[in-house]
């Protein structure tokens, strides 16, 4: 007989690799282990530009290529998961804020959804105003604070 095939040259035969287009090891059926600590980092840099109109959920002008860009990294690791926070600024109450944060994070599952990431990789959660970037007192600390980050969580 012929051997099996293995397309993506890692050591495991396609028809034990659950990952057959990209490398990984037989620990973990082919697939890669997880993201490396420079797209881990490239993701929370990237995801810093996930930005939104004051009180909405509403992406500004250069949020769809920033995503774009996101969903690009996503997919070298289609095994991790990742958990989706989102953040305003302090202006308007505790409550609405911390509405809008989970509702900022959903806004960008959808978008990712909708460039064929699966939902059950993501978890979303929304820390309102509760976890700033940078000072609340100025309008551009506050864009900063408006936002969204990805962070791989395996």
């Amino acid at each position: 007989g012929c051997p099996w095939p293995d397309t993506d040259g890692d050591g495991v035969v396609d028809k034990d690799d659950e990952c057959p287009e990209l490398a990984g090891p037989a620990s973990n059926s082919g697939c890669p282990e997880g993201p490396s600590a420079e797209d881990k980092i490239l993701i929370v840099e990237l995801s810093r530009g996930i930005k939104f109109a004051f009180g909405a959920i509403v992406f500004t002008d250069g949020t769809p290529p920033v995503l774009d860009k996101i969903v690009s990294v996503i997919e070298k690791y289609p095994t991790a998961s990742f958990s989706v926070e989102g953040h305003t600024d302090s202006i308007g109450t505790k409550g609405f804020n911390q509405s809008l944060s989970v509702a900022r994070a959903n806004s960008v599952v959808d978008y990712l959804i909708s460039r064929n990431v699966a939902k059950e990789r993501m978890n979303t959660v929304g820390f309102g105003e509760n976890s700033p970037i940078d000072t609340n007192v100025n309008p551009d600390g506050r864009s900063k604070n408006r936002r969204v980050e990805i962070v791989f969580e395996k």
